[in-house]
């Protein structure tokens, strides 16, 4: 591997190691196979009415929003700092 390679890919595998690190630190329990649910769980989809006080709180604690639009990061885009 050439040095400007090396040195290309050093930073992103330091990255995954990191998280890979973050990851490892995670406790989780045990789960066994008879604690799952052998059906799926199906309810219907109901609309709820939601005050305007609400929607105002909600949108108002949005760090990043057009109007009355939330906006988020997209799944492969770097995030900010």
């Amino acid at each position: 591997m050439s040095e400007e390679t090396l040195h290309t890919f050093q930073p992103q595998l330091e990255g995954i190691l990191n998280y890979v690190g973050r990851l490892q630190s995670v406790e989780v329990s045990p789960v066994s196979a008879e604690s799952l649910p052998t059906e799926a769980t199906v309810r219907q989809d109901i609309p709820l009415q939601s005050s305007e006080a609400l929607l105002e709180e909600l949108q108002s604690a949005f760090p990043d929003r057009v109007d009355h639009l939330l906006r988020v990061p997209g799944v492969f885009e770097k995030p900010k700092d």
